[in-house]
């Protein structure tokens, strides 16, 4: 499966982007605390707007707007960055348990580092975005080709500089199972994002793709047993009614595309 010549540049960028996002999103959440980490990756739909407007000439209207910030605000207040929060009003605090290795970076190196990262990551997604975005026109299962082929490259490389040029499993079962299941996961996820792309608008999407923060909230607290927090109640509820607006949106101006044009045919 191959791209026409005039698509080349974007589907370099969308792989290209998206591979970094990727790769850093893991870096950040090594040397990062978790709820700082995913505050600051949240950003890229407002950033995923301003680019789409500025290199695609869109134009979302007001109430989109308005709706993914709902979004991006939900999405923080789920996760309770500590610098917003304090230590013990964070996640960290109670859902997650940093490594010895994450610690001994954050030492070493600051949170600086990760803190940069994370900002890069969040330019990266939303390139990725617009990119996908202005790909449009080509069929998605070719976009997904290169863009698997290229983070498949890319982590081969990186197990293998990693591990000094040698192959080292030693997973156990549970572990390797648990790999092959985010993998699975990951490649449905990356599949319907780049179909979706094709149909709406980059940073409408971008705000959409939230509603997880909410889902997992929701799972934490019905499967984990997670104590309820009202922040964390509140954000899901925040970004659960942003994505049912730009949702019913979305509906609203299909059907009245398509009343319009029965009217005209009819004419």
């Amino acid at each position: 499966m191959r791209a026409k010549k005039e698509f080349h540049r974007p589907l370099l960028l969308r792989c290209f982007t998206g591979c970094i996002a990727m790769t850093l999103t893991v870096l950040v959440l090594q040397k990062l605390s978790v709820s700082n980490a995913t505050a600051i990756t949240y950003l890229s739909p407002l950033l995923a707007f301003a680019m789409a407007v500025f290199f695609l000439k869109e134009k979302p209207g007001a109430f989109a707007l308005g709706c993914s910030a709902l979004c991006v605000i939900g999405a923080v207040l789920v996760v309770r960055p500590a610098f917003l929060f304090g230590k013990n009003g964070s996640t960290d605090a109670k859902w997650y348990r940093r490594s010895m290795t994450s610690f001994v970076t954050s030492y070493l190196f600051g949170e600086s580092l990760a803190i940069g990262c994370a900002v890069v990551v969040v330019f990266t997604q939303a390139g990725a975005y617009v990119s996908l975005r202005s790909l449009q026109k080509v069929p998605h299962l070719v976009v997904m080709q290169y863009f698997l082929l290229t983070t498949t490259l890319v982590s081969l490389i990186a197990m293998l500089v990693v591990q000094h040029g040698k192959f080292k499993a030693g997973l156990s079962l549970e572990t390797g199972g648990a790999i092959l299941g985010t993998g699975a996961l990951a490649f449905t996820e990356q599949l319907f994002l780049t179909r979706g792309f094709q149909f709406d608008g980059a940073g409408v999407l971008a705000a959409m793709r939230l509603l997880h923060v909410g889902c997992e909230f929701a799972w934490g607290v019905t499967l984990l047993g997670t104590a309820l927090n009202p922040w964390s109640a509140s954000g899901a509820a925040a970004t659960a009614a942003g994505v049912l607006f730009l949702a019913l949106c979305r509906v609203h101006t299909h059907w009245a595309a398509r009343r319009s044009m029965r009217r005209m045919g009819m004419q």
